[in-house]
């Protein structure tokens, strides 16, 4: 049992050390982090009670709070990747199950290691209430998660078949251990004997939920490192790389040509306009730009083009980098924005005008407002109207005024 325990305590600490050292992240890998600590976090208190505890109660049927957190971390992840826009901190309520019982648990723990006379009622009603609750939370919610995954795109074709696999462990485990508890329940037969091999199979399926989400996490990790060795070898003027800087705000820093011979674009032009014209059309219409956490994978994920691809068509075609681009697209819809204002004679906070544009940096704001429009925030206000032409042109003339 040990054996078993220590190799997904040791599989979770993998995969969690992969998310933290690779920061550029997929959309919805917060829950999925999330689910790695929990599994890491039960696996390891099942290691220490075995290893460790003397009491038997603790051994052979104390039930983890953190089993009821599984179907609801799932099913928020399944829910993010098929709309972005969903809010995970609304539906935390459903967590709340399990943090009571964490309660509960760590209170019975502490009986049971004080040797209190209330442990062992307090184990009976505790294990009786979480197991049916459990059996259910692993089924229902894994099934709901299941049904979204077989809608999703082929865009999300790696979630979808992680999230279907983990589903499917999830449902077998409480599959098992609701036929358990049934047949228990109802004295159809005695399976108490079976009770050690039915938690072995059970830490031998979290084990291996361990590996999906480590080989999910390496495979785009590959990936991505592969569409950046591949980009680093296209041909073009000034490869563009970003760095976090204070003096330098989106860190915009050019790098001298390369001499070694280069290889051809992945895309050709054509694909590359329409990349770019379809990333347009989600910046005008959709406005992805006020998102102040917007990011290229974010971006990839929205648009369902592949980040590498994007990133080329935007170094490519346009010569530009990512943060080049939001942020020209931020700037001109602050200056749209005091465009107005000045129209109607009114003095407005330019600071909460750059915030809701999508800056989340004054000087990071002023940098890039200086560049483009060559002034500075005030002083572009001072202007009369009709010198300001800027906010009122159409993407083609606002792309030639900026180039």
């Amino acid at each position: 049992m040990d054996y078993v325990i220590i190799i997904g305590v040791f599989q979770a600490l993998l995969a969690l050390s992969l998310f933290v050292v690779y920061k550029r992240r997929r959309p919805a890998e917060k829950v999925l982090t999330l689910l790695l600590i929990c599994i890491f976090t039960h696996l390891s208190l099942k290691f220490v009670i075995y290893a460790l505890s003397e009491v038997a109660e603790f051994k052979s049927g104390f039930n983890t709070f953190i089993d009821l957190a599984y179907g609801p971390l799932l099913w928020m992840y399944a829910s993010k990747i098929k709309d972005h826009k969903f809010k995970t901190n609304k539906y935390f309520f459903l967590l709340l199950p399990a943090s009571f019982a964490a309660i509960v648990y760590l209170y019975i723990l502490y009986c049971g290691l004080s040797g209190s006379h209330a442990f062992k009622t307090l184990t009976l009603i505790y294990n009786h209430t979480t197991t049916y609750l459990i059996s259910v939370s692993m089924v229902i919610l894994p099934c709901l998660s299941y049904a979204k995954a077989k809608n999703l795109s082929s865009f999300w074709k790696a979630e979808r078949i992680l999230i279907k696999r983990i589903s499917v462990l999830f449902i077998l485990i409480g599959g098992i251990s609701l036929t358990i508890n049934l047949i228990t329940a109802f004295k159809i037969y005695d399976l108490t004997s079976l009770h050690f091999i039915v938690r072995i199979t059970c830490y031998g399926i979290m084990s291996n939920i361990c590996l999906l989400i480590l080989y999910y996490k390496i495979y785009f990790t590959l990936e991505n490192t592969s569409g950046m060795l591949d980009f680093v070898n296209i041909k073009s003027d000034a490869h563009v790389e970003v760095i976090q800087h204070e003096d330098n705000p989106e860190g915009i820093k050019q790098l001298a040509q390369s001499d070694i011979e280069t290889k051809k674009a992945l895309l050709n032009q054509e694909r590359q306009a329409a990349i770019i014209e379809d990333v347009h059309r989600l910046m005008q219409i959709k406005k992805v730009y006020s998102d102040p956490e917007l990011s290229l994978e974010k971006l990839s994920a929205i648009s369902k083009i592949p980040r590498h691809h994007l990133s080329e068509a935007f170094n490519q075609y346009l010569g530009k980098s990512f943060y080049q681009l939001v942020n020209e697209f931020r700037i001109k819809e602050v200056i749209r924005s005091l465009d107005e204002y000045k129209k109607r004679d009114i003095t407005p906070n330019i600071l909460l005008i750059a915030y809701e544009s999508g800056f989340n940096s004054k000087s990071t704001f002023n940098h890039y407002f200086r560049k483009i429009a060559g002034s500075t925030p005030s002083a572009y206000l001072k202007r009369t109207v009709d010198e300001n032409h800027v906010g009122t042109g159409t993407v083609t003339d606002w792309y030639e005024l900026i180039s």
